[in-house]
């Protein structure tokens, strides 16, 4: 007599193993991506960062006078009558940026925390991001002349 079940099959146990063998790489996939991403968010804050200090610096080329306040906010008076401020939002975790009290933009966002300080002619900031365990401490050029 002829067999009339077709063997053609899987087992069991063999598509058990190709499910595991499948969530193993699912996992290994998911952590690639979570590293991709944090780099990537690394790279952003950083990026960011140094757009700001360039900011600074173009702004304080053209700055005869500097009043700081003591809730982060740094103002920068030049000449013919332009001022530039920097306030800081402690609400909205970031610093804004007004040319002659004209419109606002951002200039440096995630931020928890920003001291402004003239360290020997020096203007220092001291700035703490929201997502970072450390403080950056940036000291800016000859300003005070």
């Amino acid at each position: 007599m002829k067999n009339v079940f077709n063997n053609k099959g899987f087992t069991l146990l063999e598509a058990m193993m190709g499910m595991f063998i499948m969530a193993i790489i699912s996992v290994l996939i998911l952590q690639m991506m979570l590293v991709v991403t944090k780099n990537m968010n690394t790279l952003k804050n950083q990026r960011q960062l140094m757009l700001f200090i360039m900011q600074i610096q173009k702004d304080l080329i053209s700055t005869k006078k500097i009043e700081f306040e003591e809730n982060g906010d740094m103002k920068l008076s030049g000449y013919k009558e332009t001022f530039i401020e920097y306030d800081f939002s402690e609400k909205k975790h970031k610093i804004l940026r007004q040319k002659n009290g004209k419109g606002s933009e951002i200039a440096l966002y995630e931020v928890k925390n920003v001291n402004y300080s003239n360290i020997n002619n020096l203007l220092e900031m001291e700035i703490d991001f929201i997502d970072k365990k450390k403080n950056y401490k940036i000291l800016l050029g000859n300003i005070f002349k």
